[in-house]
């Protein structure tokens, strides 16, 4: 009789346990996520070519029509960008994965309507990233970027411009004696060459503000 009682009490403990794990399992399973997928046609979430894995978000609450989160993840390596209101705007203000160095991934998007924006995003450190915008031309495997400053859009300003070097962490002002009368202001530089020892840079512009006369000038800039 005793063995049966024993038997009985293990069945019944074992019954006990196994409903207190399944409904364990379900009360985690129904935990909400805080992001979802986003869901574009324009782009997609991808593994680069050294590994890294880009997810596009949204949080799974009001905001996810409107707000932007990137996720890029290595091992135990994970960075998140978070932009409010991008999925607002047309599509291709969304930073699209474009190419990465071994220390740099890089996204493209807009930043107006004929405005070209480019989106770094540091491997080697957490949570780092600049967002270059009125970008004229760039140069992934050399790390470089050329882009037009806020200074050349204020009136009467001469045209002024930066030269990015990631891998030297360098950044360089360019300054101009002239004006860039275009409203889209990186359209005042025609030929772009990039190289490890120098950047050419030439330029049609204004001579100055009392004259229509252009002028059109190299500039050749050590990175």
């Amino acid at each position: 009789m005793t063995r049966v009682l024993k038997i009985i009490y293990l069945i019944t403990s074992t019954i006990t346990y196994l409903t207190s794990c399944q409904q364990h399992h379900k009360q985690i399973k129904s935990i909400p996520t805080p992001f979802i997928p986003m869901k574009s046609n324009y782009v997609q979430d991808t593994i680069t070519p050294d590994g890294w894995n880009i997810k596009y978000l949204v949080k799974n609450d009001s905001t996810k029509e409107s707000d932007l989160y990137i996720e890029c993840s290595k091992a135990s390596i994970k960075t998140l960008y978070y932009r409010p209101h991008f999925l607002e705007f047309k599509e291709y203000f969304i930073p699209k994965f474009i190419g990465e160095t071994n220390s740099f991934l890089f996204f493209k998007h807009g930043c107006a309507s004929d405005c070209a924006a480019i989106l770094v995003v540091n491997k080697k450190r957490f949570s780092s990233y600049t967002d270059y915008q009125d970008v004229i031309n760039y140069n992934i495997n050399l790390q470089q970027i050329l882009y037009v400053t806020q200074k050349a859009y204020k009136d009467g300003r001469l045209y002024d411009l930066s030269l990015v070097n990631l891998t030297k962490n360098r950044e360089q002002n360019i300054q101009y004696s002239s004006i860039c009368d275009a409203t889209y202001k990186p359209s005042c530089v025609d030929t772009v060459i990039f190289s490890q020892n120098k950047v050419i840079i030439k330029t049609t512009l204004r001579k100055n503000i009392n004259t229509l006369e252009t002028i059109t000038e190299t500039k050749e800039i050590i990175p």
